[in-house]
């Protein structure tokens, strides 16, 4: 995600439209090269998708996305476990906005996956599945901490506790062989 940006619906002579730009300036461009998707939501519904590329200013000056690492299988069965308490939900807006940022979180778009997760707990604090969607994209990116305080709210649920309580386990164990400790 490079930028994710909220802003009126302008109406001129009954026709709506939108004006943004990508503030690209102060980068190099090396950074750009690449497909590039523009997707746009009204009231939580996505109404289009446009898709462009920026080619590189010269050959072999791209950098490549790095390629997300394999899902730790206590992640997996947590989303599962999610998945399996859907069909008492019955706020759509909210479950088009999870699933989305699982589908992003399992192509490796983890920072896509954190805004999203982050933008339902400021409307939804209390939200358990996306407390456990912003564990899960800590756990990747090996940001012990954060992981385990999220999985500390998780944990509350009866629905997710021993699964949370499983992943808590192989944070503790990862976080403590990085730092060199005794498990």
């Amino acid at each position: 995600m490079y930028l994710e940006d909220t802003f009126p619906l302008n109406n001129s002579y009954d026709a709506q439209f939108v004006k943004t730009h990508l503030p690209v300036k102060d980068f190099p461009i090396r950074y750009f090269p690449g497909l590039w998707q523009v997707e746009i939501f009204y009231k939580g519904h996505l109404i289009d998708r446009k898709e462009f590329h920026i080619l590189p200013p010269e050959p072999g000056t791209y950098l490549p996305p790095k390629k997300a690492k394999p899902t730790s299988e206590r992640i997996s069965q947590l989303w599962e476990a999610v998945n399996e308490r859907r069909a008492a939900e019955e706020d759509p807006v909210f479950l088009e906005k999870l699933d989305r940022a699982r589908a992003l979180f399992q192509k490796g778009r983890l920072g896509e996956a954190k805004l999203l997760l982050d933008e339902i707990l400021k409307e939804e604090p209390y939200r358990t599945e996306a407390h456990l969607g912003l564990a899960a994209v800590y756990f990747e990116l090996e940001k012990w901490d954060e992981a385990l305080a999220e999985l500390d709210y998780v944990v509350q649920n009866p629905d997710y506790r021993a699964k949370a309580m499983a992943l808590r386990d192989e944070i503790i164990e990862k976080s403590s062989q990085k730092s060199g400790a005794i498990p």
